[in-house]
């Protein structure tokens, strides 16, 4: 007969029985109360003083974006914008001298609206990066829920931000998205006649520009003071971009061991709503006093108190810790990739790509067809036919970017993760150092390529091309009007910039279902990367953050204590770094060794010579704190049989369908 376990709480509830993937040996206490859970030893930390706060670095950094001065450059871009619109309006038609000058006006609104774009989103992006630092280094700090479980970096999500009702955050990602019709609206401003060299202005979408634009200017006047005279919580030429750079954020928190168990657990039993145990803490980020050493430190803690104490002293059972076989555990921490890579949506890219393709050809079908050389007759005003035949066009070409923008970051967040997934680990440099979310595309290529990470390289590549495609598919339809037949508007395709665009999206259809489809394997994760709560869980308790550095001559190089008065031209950042590469220790993802034990395991990051799920002779495993939580249900996510983990139900996949991940040897070589 099954074991039975009785589900924490204040009231009697049946029993559930425990399918074999879990085994623990029970013991309850008599009257049938649940003890507090008796968390590691952590350090003790207190707030540094306010006085004493003037001699240590100032933490108001801000990436470069952010800065007043690019803010206030910014702005007045925006302004020239509007100002080069408004003025094309007032004067609705002219005619150019020279075929030059047709071409410099035909390309200026391309240039500046594509301009416009990348401005905004690295804005918004860098905004969503450092909104969970914003929030914590507030003098109340914030909740769990609203910061580290927020999904900001490195994958930001509009409507996490509105459930986390971080609300400007919200109408940033919604500034971004309208910039989006800023090169469809400014393929549509104008319209020509390439005989005569004349234009003229499309009226609404002139004034379409004027709003958004405008819109634009506000949002960056509103940034501004939402940043003025305010607490980022980064330190000084400490942007923090890395995974080592949030590990030492977490190094000595006084919460960390909370997270125990959670490497493998599906997001909703950690979080559970905003009123459960790890979203409600309140995290606060700034200067600490370590008692156990008196030195300052910085990074998140939490301020002691009765609630506080209280909330840490969670209700548990008393059992040991559950034990899983090394087969289940291998396929908790290969459970989920990214959700563009899912079969349904790789369908629907591919098919939108294909009807982009059709789509292309039909119109150039239309002018082949035509007695006029390139040119066909619509019977629409130019207005509506600037709509249907540049507007629309070009915006699909644009939206189709998100596909390649998914590509790129899924490629670049878990890049560090591909060789951790090797046997014996890689070094820091290739791991937790490595950096392609916040590099800029050209960085990002060139540093990938140097790596041989191919994936990485060759998604940043497609995904400059395509935003290109937008600025060439708009001048290659221009709307003319044909003076005999005001009625009618003349549609003039330019054959060379057609072949080329027309190239890219039959090309595109190959480098969809790459994208997709190859290199997955080696970046299957417990559940995605979104969020800083999902590094802490894979590191909470590993040996990477113990107490202790890992050998005699270096000791931790995630340990940095705060000097004040630190000497100009001195960077702790850098001396981290330097620090993490000649250690030469190797990192590594799976199943390893929680800090101080060599008997109990965590899913998660530790480093490569150590005993993990490889070099384990035991066929079951103890995971550290994972009772409670549910665990990830397999590989492909199939629902076989229902399994109980204290209460909590869980899914379970067929064997024959819950494939193990073996690794694929040479890092990205699924590419």
């Amino acid at each position: 007969m099954a074991d039975t376990l009785q589900i924490p709480g204040g009231k009697p509830h049946d029993a559930i029985e425990l399918d074999s993937i879990v085994r623990s040996d029970t013991e309850l206490p008599s009257d049938g109360e649940t003890p507090p859970l008796k968390l590691p030893s952590q350090p003790g930390l207190v707030p540094v003083a306010d006085k004493d706060l003037k001699d240590l670095p100032p933490v108001t950094f801000r990436p470069l974006v952010l800065r007043d001065w690019m803010l206030a450059l910014c702005f007045v871009f925006h302004l020239i914008c509007i100002a080069l619109v408004a003025t094309a309006l007032s004067v609705s038609y002219w005619d150019v001298g020279g075929l030059w000058t047709y071409v410099f006006i035909v390309a200026l609104p391309y240039v500046l609206g594509t301009t416009s774009a990348i401005w905004v989103e690295s804005i918004t992006s860098n905004l969503s990066r450092i909104t969970p630092f914003l929030l914590c280094a507030d003098d109340d700090g914030a909740l769990a829920s609203r910061s580290i479980f927020q999904q900001c970096f490195p994958v930001p999500s509009m409507w996490d931000a509105w459930r986390s009702d971080c609300y400007f955050l919200f109408a940033s990602h919604i500034i971004w998205w309208l910039t989006i019709f800023l090169v469809p609206l400014k393929a549509s401003l104008l319209a020509a006649d390439q005989e005569t060299l004349e234009f003229w202005i499309t009226d609404w979408a002139a004034y379409t520009l004027l709003g958004v634009h405008s819109l634009v200017c506000i949002y960056i006047v509103l940034v501004f003071f939402y940043l003025c005279d305010r607490k980022t919580g980064l330190r000084e030429e400490w942007d923090i971009v890395t995974m080592a750079d949030h590990m030492v954020l977490f190094r000595h928190s006084n919460f960390r061991h909370s997270f125990a168990g959670t490497g493998g657990a599906e997001r909703f039993s950690m979080m559970g709503g905003k009123d459960s145990f790890l979203a409600g803490l309140r995290i606060k980020l700034g200067y600490w006093k370590r008692t156990d050493t008196d030195k300052v430190w910085y990074g998140f803690g939490i301020v002691i108190d009765e609630e506080t104490a209280g909330l840490l002293e969670r209700p548990q059972i008393v059992q040991k810790d559950p034990t899983f076989s090394r087969q289940d555990l291998n396929r908790i921490s290969n459970n989920s990739v990214y959700s563009f890579v899912d079969p349904r949506s790789f369908f629907c890219n591919f098919t939108f790509c294909l009807a982009l393709v059709l789509a292309g050809a039909y119109i150039t079908a239309l002018a082949m067809g035509s007695t006029r050389n390139n040119e066909f007759t619509v019977p629409m005003s130019t207005g509506w036919a600037a709509v249907v035949f540049v507007l629309i066009p070009v915006f699909l070409l644009g939206t189709f970017l998100t596909f390649w923008s998914d590509a790129q970051l899924f490629a670049a967040v878990t890049q560090p993760f591909v060789g951790m997934r090797e046997s014996g680990g890689r070094p820091a440099q290739d791991t937790i150092l490595l950096d392609y979310v916040c590099l800029s595309n050209v960085e990002q290529f060139l540093a990938a390529a140097k790596r041989g990470h191919w994936k990485v390289a060759l998604t940043t590549v497609a995904r400059s091309l395509h935003r290109l495609l937008p600025n060439l598919a708009g001048p290659s339809l221009m709307v003319g009007w044909d003076e005999e037949r005001p009625e009618v508007s003349v549609i003039t395709l330019n054959a060379t910039l057609v072949a080329v665009v027309s190239a890219w999206l039959v090309l595109e259809l190959f480098l969809v279902p790459w994208a997709s489809l190859t290199g997955v394997r080696t970046r299957r994760l417990p559940r995605d990367y979104l969020c800083i709560a999902d590094l802490l869980s894979w590191t909470c308790t590993s040996e990477v953050l113990a107490a202790q550095g890992p050998d005699d001559l270096f000791g931790n190089a995630l340990h940095v204590d705060v000097e004040p008065h630190p000497v100009e031209g001195q960077s702790q950042k850098e001396d981290m770094e330097a620090r993490l590469r000649l250690s030469r220790k190797h990192f590594r993802f799976g199943v390893v060794p929680t800090e101080g034990s060599m008997e109990k395991y965590m899913i998660g990051i530790g480093f490569g010579d150590s005993k993990g799920d490889e070099g384990a002779a035991e066929e079951r495993l103890l995971l550290l704190g994972a009772e409670g939580y549910v665990m990830a249900a397999g590989a492909e996510g199939t629902v076989a049989e229902s399994v109980a983990v204290n209460g909590v139900r869980s899914q379970k996949a067929p064997e024959d369908e819950r494939p193990v991940d073996e690794g694929d040897g040479e890092a990205d070589g699924g590419v």
